[in-house]
């Protein structure tokens, strides 16, 4: 009895793309007769979904749970007590409120609801709306409009019933001839009641119905399950492209560095090769100077010897002249 979404713009996946991300844990590791039966997502995307005890009009056993499911796969009970056939999962316009209903009892609980909580996101219940006497029928799949209103699908009654966010009855829509399950609100303008129906000739059909000139409301466009597994991997691809923008950054940054620290090494390798030519010519100039006093040094020193031979010469030039004139 899960009904469709009220957006406008619906998503569309082929069954060949979709993954198998969770088995159905009561009828898998409890071995319960049961199966999946009403499910909506919160505002904030996660399913939630409850149970159905296959055989509760010959047993009335409750051995139903309500159940979430996060956009990892992860299946978790969200509900302490049990019940036989979940129904009327809808949230309130702020999302900090969910109705749920066990159809045969044929009471709507209200709870206090917490998308985010890391434990179960349900308060105590507290009971809603309970179906008159005299209203024939149970209630089935529901939905929530714009003004906190909740639309409920009378299975067995033929009609669908609003409840005003105080409990009372101010809507009804006959659908005589058909047996309603779910209804959802959707349109081009969300303000058109949409109703499933089970059985009949057509066994099963789709109706479709302006909401009432008196109702001001409309519907709330539906997070779904998709669309947070998708929001998700944008998420996740949003992160990797600011990871990969920091990553070029870096590099961009170390190739700077490495620039500049190729710059720096360049003009220190300059500066090296300056101060050394200049040590090697100054010791050049040293080298010279040393040499050339060294070469004035031994002039001088030849110079002086040829002084003192030439005056050798002469002194015995001299004696010779003068034992020759005796």
């Amino acid at each position: 009895s899960s009904s469709s979404s009220s957006s406008s713009s619906s998503s569309y996946y082929s069954l060949e793309n979709i993954e198998r991300i969770s088995d159905w844990s009561e009828a898998t590791y409890e071995g319960l007769d049961t199966r999946p039966n009403d499910g909506r997502c919160d505002r904030n995307g996660n399913l939630i979904v409850g149970s159905y005890n296959f055989q509760h009009k010959f047993n009335a056993q409750e051995i139903g749970s309500l159940y979430r499911l996060d956009s990892e796969g992860g299946l978790r009970k969200i509900l302490n007590t049990k019940h036989r056939v979940s129904n009327c999962i809808s949230f309130t316009p702020d999302g900090k409120g969910m109705y749920f209903c066990d159809t045969p009892t044929r009471r709507i609980f209200k709870f206090k609801y917490d998308a985010t909580a890391d434990g179960s996101p349900l308060s105590e219940p507290i009971l809603f709306k309970e179906l008159p006497n005299e209203m024939a029928g149970m209630p089935d799949g529901a939905n929530t409009d714009s003004e906190g209103g909740i639309w409920v699908a009378i299975t067995g009654g033929e009609k669908v019933i609003r409840i005003s966010p105080e409990g009372n009855i101010d809507v009804v829509v006959d659908v005589k001839g058909h047996n309603p399950t779910s209804v959802t609100i959707g349109g081009s303008n969300l303000d058109t009641l949409f109703i499933t129906t089970r059985g009949g000739p057509e066994q099963g059909s789709l109706l479709g119905v302006k909401l009432p000139v008196s109702i001001t409301a409309r519907g709330i466009p539906e997070a779904t399950y998709m669309d947070k597994i998708h929001a998700k991997s944008s998420d996740s691809t949003e992160i990797t492209a600011a990871e990969e923008k920091n990553d070029a950054e870096v590099v961009s940054k170390s190739k700077a560095n490495v620039a500049v620290e190729t710059q720096e090494e360049v003009k220190t390798a300059k500066k090296e090769k300056k101060e050394e030519v200049k040590a090697e010519k100054k010791e050049e100039v040293k080298a010279t100077k040393a040499e050339k006093k060294e070469e004035v040094k031994a002039t001088k020193a030849e110079k002086k010897e040829e002084v003192k031979t030439e005056k050798k010469e002469e002194v015995k030039a001299e004696k010779k002249d003068e034992a020759k004139a005796e």
